[in-house]
Order: structure tokens, then sequence, then C-alpha cells
């Protein structure tokens, strides 16, 4: 969302129809756009599906495989 925030001009609302919003993690990549090269701007990224989660800090990343692999959600539970 950060990313298309930025490029359709608009700000994360504080508030919808009367209830507050939590803030927005993420960083906007339009950096990105006029530069393939550029060097990410995030140091921490989290992320959870289907049992699985893994985080990214700085260079390192650690795993752990839920029932289901991540990017196969139709293949079969593992062991």
């Amino acid at each position: 969302m950060p990313t298309l925030y930025e490029i359709i001009g608009i700000k994360h609302p504080e508030e919808v129809n009367g209830f507050k919003q939590d803030p927005m993690d993420g960083v906007s990549m339009v950096y990105t756009f006029a530069d393939a090269n550029a060097l990410g701007q995030k140091k921490t990224q989290y992320f959870e599906n289907n049992g699985s989660r893994g985080i990214y800090h700085d260079g390192w990343y650690a795993c752990a495989f839920g029932p289901f692999i991540p990017w196969d959600t139709p293949g079969p539970p593992h062991a």
C-alpha cells in the first residue's frame, strides 16, 4: 500500500467511518521505478502464509515451514 499511496498521491487515513486506523507498515518502492538496481530500504520484513513464517533482517533470513509450502498451497502437507 505505501507504493500505491505514493503513486496516487494520497495519505493513509487516520480514521475510517469513525474507526481509528492502525499505522501502516511498509516502505514505498517508487524509488525503484527509475533505478532497477536501487538498494532496498527495508531492514526488517516478516511474513506469514498458511502457517509458514519468515523474517528477513539486515541481510539475514530465518524461516519455519508450517503444514503447507507457502507458494504451493494446493499441494499436500509435507511431513
